[in-house]
């Protein structure tokens, strides 16, 4: 039987793995072609020079970066969080107080004076579950008050 210079693991079985995609490259003339020795150098440094090129990008993952990079999306979840602050407070709490930051998992709420911290914070368990469930993507763990400005 001849050898085909190929083994029958690489013939395409089970156990073969698929041939890494190159970019096509372009035909020379055999070297002994050339008019001279300086071209057949020309060539071979053109063919050691090309690039590969990367695949064009997908436009979504573009905007999203571009998004991200900008920061119009701390901005929608921002609003999102502002809404449910309010729903899990209150209305009455929720004048007084302003959603802040999340940080690993602790969300800082802005509020007017220490009073109202002292109340939040023996409704921190309830208003917790409530976030918690509003907003599990974000996966918040703790509530943090501090007082601050309210605008």
């Amino acid at each position: 039987m001849a050898k085909t210079g190929r083994s029958a693991r690489t013939a395409g079985g089970e156990g073969s793995r698929p041939k890494p995609v190159r970019a096509a490259k372009k035909v020379l003339p055999p070297r002994g072609k050339f008019v001279d020795d300086d071209e057949g150098r020309l060539f071979d440094d053109y063919a050691r020079k090309q690039r590969n090129i990367p695949p064009p990008q997908r436009v979504a993952e573009v905007v999203s970066r571009l998004l991200t990079k900008r920061g119009y999306t701390n901005v929608q979840a921002k609003s999102e969080l502002e809404s449910v602050w309010q729903a899990a407070a209150g209305p009455t709490i929720a004048k007084h107080t302003r959603p802040g930051s999340i940080s690993r998992g602790t969300w800082e709420i802005l509020v007017r004076n220490s009073s109202l911290i002292q109340e939040l914070s023996f409704q921190q368990t309830q208003i917790l579950r409530a976030v918690q469930q509003a907003v599990p993507q974000h996966k918040i763990a703790k509530l943090k008050f501090r007082v601050g400005p309210i605008e």
